[in-house]
Formats: structure tokens, C-alpha cells, sequence
């Protein structure tokens, strides 16, 4: 503990363990959004792949 209004390093102490979970709290969630989004960006860019090779395939055998 201490007193905030005669040791101002009780504040500064507080404020910056509020500010560093935070921050943490927000890296966190933008380190879990880039990964679940990435993820599904290719699984989408798989699945166009799929589509188009299975489209020229078949242009293939039409020929």
C-alpha cells in the first residue's frame, strides 16, 4: 500500500500496472485476430485455388 496524496510514486505505481494490462490486453486480442484471420484468408485463397485448377482441368478436357 502507501498514500497516494504524500508517496505519488503509489499513483504512478497503480496507473501503470492499469496501462500495462491494457496494452497486453490489447496485443493480445490483435495477435489472436491476425492469427484466426489469417487463417481464414487461406483457407479461402486454398479453396479459390481449388476452383480455378479444377476449372482449367476441365477446360483441358473439353480441348
Amino acid at each position: 500500500g502507501g498514500n497516494p496524496y504524500t508517496d505519488p510514486q503509489v499513483t504512478f505505481n497503480a496507473l501503470f500496472h492499469i496501462l500495462h494490462d491494457l496494452v497486453g490486453t490489447e496485443a493480445g486480442l490483435v495477435i489472436f485476430t491476425w492469427l484466426v484471420y489469417s487463417k481464414g484468408i487461406a483457407k479461402k485463397n486454398s479453396k479459390a485455388t481449388l476452383a480455378t485448377e479444377k476449372k482449367l482441368v476441365n477446360t483441358n478436357l473439353d480441348i
